[in-house]
């Protein structure tokens, strides 16, 4: 059975990421027969084609937690396509990588101002004991550092960037 699975479909997104001035190549793959039973691989190349990191996870974690709520395998299906070719979207990019954080707080608690959420920003920080996590740290204290910010699964959200000090792409938020 496994050598029946093809790539099914396959986008390829260019952007600056582990160098500002040469784009990496994010690669994303459906690889099965279709979309809600698939899995799903994604890459990312640096600019020399040498490829800096990895994941998959099946096609039906991009539906999210509102897999319940879609009445139909077909709807299903849409929906994960849907996600599949929202992926790569402009706003799932954000510099400095540690500035998605921020609006994540202000969005999600409604404040008026980003200086009004820096007191329940050091609570989260605390709360989360990123001050503790060296990603954290290393991507936070670098202006200069894009991250990219995608999610699957039951609301698992994953932010990476590449750590120019560790010379490597590391998570360094991932929420549940």
């Amino acid at each position: 059975m496994e050598n029946d699975l093809h790539v099914l479909d396959s986008q390829e997104f260019q952007a600056n990421f582990s160098d500002l001035k040469k784009q990496d190549k994010f690669q994303l793959k459906v690889i099965g027969h279709n979309y809600l039973d698939s899995k799903i691989l994604f890459e990312i190349f640096n600019p020399k084609g040498e490829r800096i990191y990895i994941d998959s996870f099946y096609g039906q974690d991009l539906l999210y937690d509102g897999a319940d709520l879609i009445p139909s395998e077909a709807a299903k299906e849409d929906s994960v396509q849907m996600h599949f070719y929202d992926f790569f979207d402009a706003s799932n990019f954000s510099q400095p990588a540690s500035s998605v954080f921020t609006h994540l707080v202000y969005y999600e608690n409604n404040m008026d101002s980003i200086s009004d959420s820096s007191s329940y920003y050091q609570q989260v920080i605390e709360r989360f004991e990123l001050d503790k996590n060296p990603e954290w740290l290393d991507i936070s204290h670098d202006s200069s550092a894009v991250g990219f910010q995608y999610a699957y699964g039951y609301e698992g959200v994953y932010n990476i960037a590449y750590s120019k000090k560790q010379k490597k792409v590391v998570q360094y938020f991932v929420s549940d």
